[in-house]
């Protein structure tokens, strides 16, 4: 009888080790993210240091007012081939960052740091994107009307 249970134990310790072993290595994984998480208030913050500009905590604008706003304030630039070089930018950073925030539920302070580099790489060919003042000044203009 002894026996038996002795050789049922040895068959269940390896599974046993096995999984504990990987139930220790979730809960450490887990930890090591919510630990990072909780040190960086938005995620995209390398973006914004590579523009010069604030990177604002996830949850500081609401996403359906900054929706209506972003509409509001969407320059007019359809149909007009001669519109300036800004406008078509500003309006191109628009549409994106509207896209990310209505079809993806994207949070605002996310979507606007992460399309600055999208409207960048567009209009990639012009040499006003590569200075990323106008880029920067864009985001904190749009920024000011939240």
């Amino acid at each position: 009888m002894i026996h038996t249970i002795a050789h049922s134990w040895k068959k269940l310790a390896a599974p046993v080790a096995f999984l504990a072993f990987f139930l220790l290595l979730g809960v450490n994984q887990a930890s090591a993210q919510s630990l990072t998480m909780s040190s960086s208030l938005n995620p995209e913050s390398r973006l914004a240091q590579k523009y010069g500009v604030t990177a604002y905590p996830i949850g500081t604008w609401n996403m359906n007012n900054a929706a209506q706003i972003l509409i509001a304030n969407t320059p007019n630039v359809k149909g007009q081939p001669n519109a300036p070089l800004a406008s078509r930018v500003t309006y191109a950073y628009y549409q994106l960052v509207l896209s990310d925030v209505q079809n993806y539920s994207i949070a605002p302070e996310i979507a606007l740091l992460t399309n600055l580099q999208k409207v960048q790489e567009q209009f990639k060919t012009s040499a006003v994107t590569e200075n990323f003042s106008l880029l920067a000044n864009m985001y904190n203009s749009t920024v000011d009307l939240f």
